[in-house]
């Protein structure tokens, strides 16, 4: 089942019951804003986002919530197909030891800019808050709403022939083995109070006061269409639904 239960914690307290005084019970508490994800099984599930490419962006910020099944690298959004065929890639990687953590790569002039932040070992089965940023001068990662280490770069996101922004897969390769939600885009660098105000008190929330490019809240608003789910974009102006690939109702 590609649709899952969000299932992260809120630490939610009970209600009080009514006094002999007659007050009335407290309210009921508020319900989780997200509470669906995207299961990916980590073999060859992804998600494709209509034509949308973030080639030629001067500035660049991806934002989601993650939580792995297995320590693999997991791609959670990408323009990637191989060499001078990419214009970033966002992903948790494990297999290269050096970068294992989350590591958020942008490709300006041929060559590759990024900010990681170090997990050793990956955390697997406990939700997560990641997010990476370009401001047009350095490109930096978050873990948590914690900053990571950033390098500096400068000038557009390096155009392609062939690839478009995937959520789950890096191209044909790196697919995650777990759940992803509340996947966001925006074609401007975050600040870090801005991060800190996406990852709130360590749930999701609605981001349309950031005003993203494109987001797709990954389960609550996914249609079944008979082959592939369809995930509607948020920001209706942008209009770049996602669709499955080679999931299963």
């Amino acid at each position: 089942m590609p649709l899952a239960l969000t299932n992260i914690s809120l630490g939610i307290g009970g209600g009080a019951s009514a006094t002999s005084s007659g007050a009335p019970p407290a309210p009921p508490p508020t319900p989780p804003y997200s509470t669906q994800s995207m299961d990916f099984d980590g073999s060859d599930e992804k998600v494709t986002c209509g034509s949308l490419s973030v080639a030629g962006y001067s500035e660049l910020s991806i934002s989601a919530w993650v939580k792995i099944g297995s320590a693999q690298d997991c791609t959670i959004a990408a323009e990637y197909v191989g060499n001078w065929n990419r214009s970033f890639r966002f992903i948790l990687w494990d297999t290269i030891e050096a970068f294992r953590g989350v590591y958020f790569g942008v490709y300006i002039g041929g060559n590759e800019y990024y900010g990681h932040y170090a997990l050793d070992p990956l955390p697997t089965g406990t939700w997560m808050h990641i997010a990476g940023t370009y401001d047009g001068s350095d490109v930096q990662v978050y873990y948590n709403g914690s900053s990571g280490t950033s390098q500096s770069g400068s000038g557009n996101v390096d155009t392609n022939s062939s690839c478009v922004f995937q959520i789950g897969a890096m191209g044909s390769s790196n697919f995650t083995d777990g759940k992803i939600d509340e996947v966001a885009m925006w074609d401007s660098g975050l600040s870090a109070s801005n991060i800190t105000t996406i990852y709130g008190a360590g749930i999701p929330s609605s981001l349309s006061s950031l005003s993203p490019k494109s987001w797709w809240r990954m389960g609550e608003d996914a249609t079944w269409g008979g082959s592939s789910y369809s995930i509607p974009d948020q920001n209706t102006t942008s209009g770049n639904d996602a669709t499955t690939v080679n999931m299963e109702e």
